[in-house]
């Protein structure tokens, strides 16, 4: 198990170009191609996995089945995202496409949560990076999509800069990497509060406001 540092930024897509144009000269370097991803969010029937991530409780989980469409590939994953007190990690499960639709079909079963469904998709455009030992995502084009209602979807305007770090990395080091303008971000909890504003019964939801005005 190996716990790193991970923060997101939202920010315009004009200033997270100018957040990389500012990397380029000191090294940051493109790690993949830019491909498109499909992220199928799992919850339970009361939300409990987003109303933890609302009210920021530790340890808590984020499950999802992640698959790259523009690849062709027959492989997807099964991932299962915890933020614990020491820091986040990640466990990967791969599946073959006739476990991934079972399981899309079926539920998940956690041994916290219970029984979880398939509730949104997460769809957008990610660009990969690399400066000084720190990975550096980049995801335009973010459409939120509800899987109970298809026809409900809502397109992002901005981006989202995503900076992975191991857990020992310089708390200094970061601060002159990460922009100052920060606040918690999740694509899955902007998704529920977008698309399931009538579904989720929450005294203090409130729809995400954009950071630069």
């Amino acid at each position: 198990m190996s716990f790193r540092i991970e923060e997101k930024i939202p920010m315009t897509v004009s200033d997270s170009d100018q957040f990389l144009e500012s990397l380029k000269d000191k090294g940051l370097e493109t790690l993949f191609p830019k491909r498109v991803i499909q992220s199928n969010y799992f919850d339970s029937s009361n939300y409990s996995l987003y109303r933890d991530s609302e009210e920021g409780l530790l340890p808590r989980k984020k499950i999802r089945i992640r698959h790259y469409p523009q690849a062709n590939s027959i492989q997807h994953s099964l991932e299962i995202k915890i933020s614990a007190i020491e820091g986040r990690y990640k466990n990967t499960i791969a599946l073959t496409s006739s476990k991934s639709e079972r399981m899309n079909k079926l539920g998940y079963f956690d041994s916290v949560y219970g029984l979880l469904e398939k509730k949104v998709s997460v769809n957008s455009s990610r660009e990969y990076f690399l400066f000084k030992g720190i990975r550096i995502n980049r995801d335009t084009k973010i459409l939120y999509q509800d899987l109970e209602q298809k026809s409900n979807s809502f397109l992002e305007k901005d981006s989202v800069v995503e900076i992975k770090a191991p857990k020992n990395t310089s708390a200094d080091f970061l601060l002159k990497i990460i922009p100052s303008q920060r606040r918690r971000f999740s694509k899955y909890c902007n998704a529920i509060k977008y698309l399931k504003m009538t579904s989720v019964s929450y005294t203090h939801l409130t729809l995400p406001t954009t950071p630069y005005v």
